[in-house]
């Protein structure tokens, strides 16, 4: 399994909008996405204009085929609004990571 990790600061007092935007149009569609398990949004505790976007995919394949859809580019465009810089993977207050997940412990 693998995590995708989108972090970056928000504009001020666009919080809100951000979440929106999650609620109604990213996680409508999480069950047409291919090997995604799951997705998550954080909101930063020590800044609240800090925002993580954090989705769990079976394999990288399918986190692969993702990063190249129509979909994603779509949610980028989207949201970009809500970034204090313009969204580019050149520039901007933000990185996108994938990490290999090594080890799950479940806590009943």
């Amino acid at each position: 399994m693998y995590a995708r990790m989108v972090w970056g600061h928000l504009r001020p007092g666009r919080w809100e909008d951000y979440e929106s935007y999650y609620y109604e149009k990213v996680f409508p569609l999480n069950d047409k996405v291919g090997g995604l398990m799951s997705r998550s949004i954080l909101r930063g505790i020590d800044g609240e204009d800090e925002a993580v976007s954090l989705s769990i995919w079976d394999t990288m394949d399918d986190l692969q085929r993702y990063e190249v859809s129509n979909l994603r580019k779509q949610f980028a465009d989207d949201i970009q609004t809500n970034y204090t810089s313009s969204w580019s993977y050149i520039t901007g207050e933000y990185w996108v990571k994938t990490f290999q997940i090594v080890d799950i412990t479940r806590i009943q």
